[in-house]
Order: structure tokens, then sequence, then C-alpha cells
């Protein structure tokens, strides 16, 4: 199967894991995933919207890839998050690199793994299903 064929199918998996839609660039793919969810602050009510970027790169002939995610939290929602990936079927790759960056109210998760994207995708859908729905929830701030 020609590489660009097998690249197509690959993110056409991965998004439908992800239940996103994907972009495609050269060899990369790459996915946004919106969460919208509502901030109370001082009795004004706040729109917010996190964008989490998920891709892979240089799809191997064996299936694997470069995959690297971005995922913004909620610090409520870290633990269940985190959990999942780590206790799913599908185990985590000894050589997982994962960095985590708080500030107030937010939290970067970033996670990179060298095994096939739709792996990558399968845990990270999992873990974006154990934490509550974001729509019409109210996170009231001080």
């Amino acid at each position: 199967m020609p590489e660009k064929e097998r690249i197509t199918q690959t993110a056409a998996k991965v998004a439908e894991l992800m239940q996103a839609s994907f972009n495609l660039q050269a060899q990369k793919c790459q996915l946004i995933i919106n969460r919208t969810f509502d901030i109370l602050v001082d009795q004004a009510l706040l729109t917010c919207t996190l964008d989490s970027a998920i891709s892979f790169e240089e799809l191997a002939d064996n299936g694997n890839a470069h995959n690297k995610a971005e995922i913004l939290l909620l610090p409520e929602e870290l633990l269940a998050f985190s959990f999942t990936l780590k206790e799913h079927a599908i185990p985590l790759p000894a050589d997982c690199h994962q960095k985590l960056t708080a500030n107030l109210r937010l939290i970067s998760y970033r996670i990179e793994t060298m095994e096939p994207p739709e792996h990558f995708a399968s845990r990270l859908s999992a873990a974006f299903k154990t934490i509550e729905p974001l729509e019409n929830h109210i996170i009231s701030l001080y």
C-alpha cells in the first residue's frame, strides 16, 4: 500500500477513536479536541474553550509512529485522566515521556510515545471519557 494511503487510513482510524477530524500535512497528522465550559467569576459568566492537540508523524512500516499530545485539563480532572492512561488495557510504552505544567486553574499534560497511533488514541480516548463532560458545566472561581 502506498505510504500516503497508509497514513490517511491510520489518521482516519485515530480520528474515529478520538471523535475528531484530522488534518494531514506531509507525513504528519494532527487532531484538535475542543472542550467548552462556563466559568463564573464575580457573578459574570464566561465561556471558555480548552484546545488539546494530538498528533503523530514518522509512521514506520511496523505501524509505530512518533505520537504527541498536549492535553489541557482542569486540576480536578488530572487524577482520573492520568489514572486511566496508566491503567488502560494497552500499557504505556516503557520509553513514554510525560510532562505536567500547572498554573492557577489549568494543567498542561504532555505525553510522547513511539507506538502505533491507534494504541495512543485508544488510551487517550478512554482517558477523555473518564473526566466529567464539561458541556453544561459551570466552574466557580473564588
